[in-house]
């Protein structure tokens, strides 16, 4: 439920007349965005709850509110000024808190009592909204369990109809169930078809490789190019084969080792994992979802990767290849938005069948005609979706001409159009750079500690990596902070790795 608050009474100089129906509009703004707010679980946000009553059909409320905003041009009116547009008074009333809202409907219900016609239309609202909701629901309820439609006429204009329903309150059914334009069975073979003849042979997704082995890969390819992680696998794999190595070996040695991978605090979180599955799971690397989420230091993605990779389940697993890949193939924008929970319903609708996940269990999600024979299928295409991301449709430069699915591809239907330069700002934004950052400054000051013969440095030693004295002792606090280093010696004292 998405919180709400109710505007301030209007200001004094306000004629009562309009005040009453002021409040009115307000209830009934209120009303309407309570009524979309509901579909929040389906992935409706504030901000989408807001866009949705400033752009959609309750915009005609939000008129009437805004003429009474207008009505206070000599000043202020409750939250706005009388210039307040439409999607400021919308994500006004979305970001109110939801407390005030039983208040206000306390009072608004006695102020209506006394105006007799305007109680019978406020009855006549309610009646409109409670027949709207069972309509709402009703509909995405046909739209989700509604059989494929390959073929025929009846079937895809029904689906055609939940889908406007749908869309003018946030919810879209998945695209391969609108009339037939696309089958997750179909998408899958062509996925799997292309994956056999063109996926990488990384030394992972040998048949033989351990569950322990997949957990490390997932972890050391997390933001790292898979060529500089192969041959530190490799070592690694030789000197910790097993949790239990792992978990008995000194943190200097587990951060040496890291080498110049970059994000070394990952080494030290896997070593937390390996004694998670030493103390809980006797040495073993757990198999569900779930438990796989409770092993201190593995986030959503990890664990959802180890149990597709390693165990063969059929769940989400949604890295940013994968989510561009969806909004491509789904949404026609060449551009990724931020991460966002809701992608793993996303990628849960391009699969043919999808095992019990936790994170879709509390979001009800239900599966659309799922086949159980299709679940290899399904788990082999988390590995070919994740692949046509990192080798055809890539960030900058997508090879459409090689895709396995330009055919289905919404932003190949649009015409390849390129973002605009507001979405181009923003995904600018979104890259972190490394010149010149602290970032560089603890990876200068790592690599020399890895390279001490004892792993312990002087402060001179360390003084002379980076010019910048005063942002050379911010990056050693983080460092210090992050347990990375120790400090050791007397003043001026020198680092060490943790042992």
């Amino acid at each position: 439920m998405v919180a709400l608050e109710v505007l301030d009474p209007i200001q004094p100089q306000l004629l009562r007349g309009q005040q009453r129906r002021r409040d009115l509009l307000h209830q009934h703004a209120l009303e309407t965005v309570w009524h979309i707010a509901r579909v929040q679980r389906l992935g409706c946000g504030r901000h989408g709850a807001a866009l949705l009553v400033a752009q959609h059909d309750h915009q005609r409320h939000l008129q009437g509110v805004h003429r009474e905003f207008q009505a206070g041009q000599h000043g202020q009116v409750g939250d706005f000024a009388g210039g307040a547009d439409h999607e400021d008074v919308a994500q006004t009333l979305v970001k109110q808190d939801f407390h005030g809202r039983a208040r206000i409907r306390a009072r608004e219900h006695n102020r209506v009592r006394s105006l007799p016609c305007l109680h019978g239309l406020a009855a006549v609202a309610v009646l409109v909204r409670v027949v709207g909701i069972l309509l709402h629901e009703a509909l995405v309820a046909f739209a989700q369990g509604f059989p494929r439609f390959e073929r025929g006429l009846l079937g895809p204009l029904l689906c055609r109809f939940s889908c406007v329903w749908c869309s003018a309150h946030n919810f879209h059914c998945a695209p391969h169930y609108c009339g037939g334009e696309m089958n997750t069975q179909i998408l899958c073979a062509k996925l799997n078809s292309w994956f056999a003849e063109h996926g990488r042979a990384l030394p992972w997704r040998h048949p033989d490789t351990t569950p322990w082995a997949v957990l490390v890969s997932e972890i050391m390819a997390q933001q790292t190019p898979v060529a500089r992680v192969i041959p530190l696998w490799e070592a690694w794999m030789k000197r910790w084969p097993t949790p239990s190595d792992l978990a008995a070996a000194s943190k200097a040695d587990v951060l040496t080792m890291w080498a110049n991978l970059g994000y070394p605090r990952r080494a030290l979180r896997l070593q937390l994992a390996a004694q998670g599955c030493v103390e809980h799971h006797k040495g073993r690397v757990p198999e569900t979802v779930e438990e796989l989420e409770a092993l201190p230091g593995i986030g959503a993605y990890t664990a959802r990767a180890v149990a597709a990779f390693a165990f063969g389940q059929a769940v989400p697993v949604v890295d940013t290849n994968v989510r561009r890949v969806y909004s491509r193939l789904v949404k026609g924008a060449f551009l990724v938005g931020p991460a966002r929970s809701a992608d793993l319903v996303d990628v849960a609708d391009l699969l043919p069948w999808v095992d019990p996940d936790p994170f879709l269990i509390r979001r009800h999600y239900a599966a659309h005609n799922a086949d159980p024979a299709d679940r290899d299928a399904a788990n082999l295409m988390c590995s070919s979706l994740m692949e046509l991301g990192a080798l055809v449709c890539t960030a900058r430069s997508p090879k459409c001409g090689e895709c396995p699915l330009r055919s289905e591809c919404a932003w190949v239907q649009a015409g390849c159009p390129a973002p605009s330069e507001a979405e181009a700002s923003q995904a600018a934004r979104r890259v972190q750079k490394f010149a010149g950052t602290d970032r560089q400054v603890r990876g200068k000051v790592m690599a020399l500690l890895r390279e001490s013969p004892n792993s312990q440095v002087e402060w001179a030693q360390i003084a002379a990596v980076w010019a910048d004295q005063a942002q050379l002792e911010r990056a050693v606090r983080s460092l210090v902070a992050d347990e990375l280093v120790v400090t050791v010696g007397e003043e001026p004292r020198g680092l060490a790795l943790p042992r």
